[in-house]
């Protein structure tokens, strides 16, 4: 288990490392491009944040089935709430960066009520690859 556990940390962390360079190009420039220090210090916090979330989430999953034995065989119920959970924070999320200042979307971004498309799915989307990739893996 704690194997799995560590797995999961670890590709949790490479997958939204990538994702948050992926989008980074539908984000303002001068939030993320002042210098390369200051991008690669920003891609840090929000990959460390983003684990931060999961991690969050899958404790609540967790919860739920009391015990993590529910990451060999998830449930639809248990991927159901990972979608539901991931997006409810990454809304919280973007309403708070983007409503203080932290950062913007510039035309690029496809937005659903005014909140960025890839940061919306980013978690849950993240977390289920995550999940899939530990039960292929071990």
């Amino acid at each position: 288990m704690k194997k799995q556990v560590l797995l999961l940390a670890v590709l949790v962390f490479a997958l939204n490392m990538v994702w948050e360079v992926a989008h980074t190009p539908l984000f303002t420039s001068e939030l993320y491009m002042a210098s390369i220090s200051a991008y690669m210090g920003r891609l840090l916090v929000a990959t460390l944040g983003d684990l931060f979330w999961i991690t969050v989430v899958f404790a609540a999953v967790s919860l739920k089935n009391k015990g993590f034995k529910w990451v060999d065989k998830p449930s639809w119920i248990d991927y159901g709430l990972i979608i539901i959970l991931g997006l409810i924070i990454a809304v919280f999320i973007e309403l708070n960066g983007v409503g203080g200042g932290r950062w913007a979307y510039n035309s690029l971004m496809p937005t659903i009520f005014g909140i960025g498309l890839t940061p919306l799915i980013q978690l849950a989307t993240t977390a289920i690859i995550s999940l899939w990739l530990v039960k292929k893996t071990i």
